[in-house]
């Protein structure tokens, strides 16, 4: 489970980083349980798709030892603005959760 993009909202672009550490920081900021993230997704992905992104977006700066002090209300809002991000985000995340044969058979199409 990783991957790594750039999210455009609103023009202002952000770099997002989904990997176990984006998600211990889910499990940390939001009480997402790993164990019950399939099903937080399924049954509230307007909640969670969200948080998922913010994470990402959170740990993408961390990794690079910069900041990012966005609330996360703020960056839902515009995340959830228009249904162009919320697809190209579902997409991403669909990748990242992709078997990796999945994967590999996608990139080489």
């Amino acid at each position: 489970m990783r991957g790594a993009f750039e999210l455009e909202i609103e023009g202002q672009k952000f770099n997002c980083h989904l990997n176990l550490n984006a998600f211990r920081i889910l499990t940390q900021k939001f009480n997402v349980k790993l164990g019950d993230l399939e099903k937080a997704v399924a049954e509230n992905p307007l909640e969670v798709m969200p948080q998922i992104a913010w994470c990402g977006c959170l740990n993408a700066a961390i990794r690079k030892q910069e900041k990012f002090e966005m609330e996360f209300d703020y960056f839902a809002a515009l995340l959830l603005d228009g249904p162009e991000t919320v697809e190209m985000l579902s997409n991403k995340m669909t990748e990242v959760f992709a078997p990796e044969e999945e994967a590999d058979t996608e990139e080489g199409n």
